[in-house]
This record gives structure tokens, C-alpha cells and sequence, in this order.
């Protein structure tokens, strides 16, 4: 997380929604960041799953990562 925070030149915003707000929600649990990208300002989510109409671009098990 911290890569693609220092990513940024600016960080306004970060919000952690840790579940979806029922059956129309189309986002679910995820992480949003608002801030300045070389000199734009950008809104990301970063999705907990892929959706449903979608394959992930990248799998990430951290189970065997060490701290």
C-alpha cells in the first residue's frame, strides 16, 4: 500500500469500505483513494474481488508472506 501511496504527489482522501451496501451496490468492500497523479487528480478504488463480468488482473495470496 505504501508504494502506491508514495505514487501520488497528493493524498486528499483514503476511505476503507470494509462491506457492500446490499445487491445494487456495484463496488462491494474496497479501498478509495483520491488525490494528484502527475498532475491530475484521480479517484481509485481498488475492488476486494474482481467483478462479477470480470477476470482479476492479479492474485495476490498473502497467507505465506512473512512480516
Amino acid at each position: 500500500m505504501q508504494e502506491l501511496w508514495s505514487s501520488f504527489e497528493e493524498v486528499t482522501e483514503v476511505n476503507w469500505c470494509a462491506y457492500d451496501f446490499g445487491p445494487h451496490d456495484p463496488d462491494g468492500p474496497h479501498i478509495s483513494i483520491e488525490g494528484v497523479y502527475q498532475g491530475h487528480e484521480v479517484y481509485l478504488e481498488v475492488l476486494s474481488e474482481a467483478p462479477n463480468d470480470e477476470e482479476p488482473g492479479l492474485r495476490l495470496d498473502t497467507t505465506d508472506i512473512a512480516e
